[in-house]
């Protein structure tokens, strides 16, 4: 697929998304899956589509959350279409090169690159820590991270009291302080 039909099967279902029709769930899913198919050149910006497309194919939703989870897909499609018009797209072209075989095509270098599969975990890591855990987290989630916090606290607590602990801990403690005092003179 080109470029410009690209933009163009882009700006159709951005227009779709305006109608009344977009409301009706099956031509809603059928949508966000082009959607999404149409942007499997960017990860990030399919990553995006499929998680707002989900939200949209549940049958039955707030208006609030379709409203939100609609306005970011076309935001997000929005985006896309400027970026093609503006040829700031990742989208890497066919090359055809000739071999013993015959031609052969060959796709060119990506200027966004997926991630490798080791660096997926620390790219989750930065976008999502343990605060956006607790606020965006099912209640249940809310609570037993709670629940945890409170019983490793409790721990510690207990620890604290007891006197093997405290005899561990200045057998631990006193080397590094003596160490830390040499250091400093």
């Amino acid at each position: 697929m080109t470029k410009a039909e690209r933009i163009t099967e882009l700006q159709g279902i951005r227009a779709f998304m305006a109608t009344r029709e977009f409301r009706e769930i099956q031509p809603r899913r059928d949508a966000v899956a082009k959607v999404a198919a149409l942007l499997a050149y960017n990860i990030h910006h399919k990553s995006l589509a499929e998680h707002h497309g989900s939200i949209l194919s549940r049958p039955q939703m707030s208006s609030m959350s379709y409203d939100v989870a609609h306005g970011e897909l076309d935001r997000l499609v929005g985006q896309a279409i400027a970026e093609l018009e503006l040829g700031d797209d990742p989208i890497s072209e066919i090359i055809t090169t000739n071999t013993s075989v015959g031609t052969k095509p060959i796709m060119a270098e990506s200027k966004h690159p997926l991630p490798a599969e080791k660096d997926i975990p620390k790219m989750l890591a930065k976008e999502h820590g343990l605060l956006w855990l607790v606020v965006h987290g099912h209640w249940l989630v809310r609570f037993k991270v709670f629940a945890f916090l409170l019983v490793i606290f409790g721990f510690g607590v207990q620890a604290a009291q007891s006197q093997e602990f405290m005899k561990a801990w200045t057998w631990i403690i006193a080397p590094i302080t003596a160490a830390s005092k040499l250091l400093t003179r």
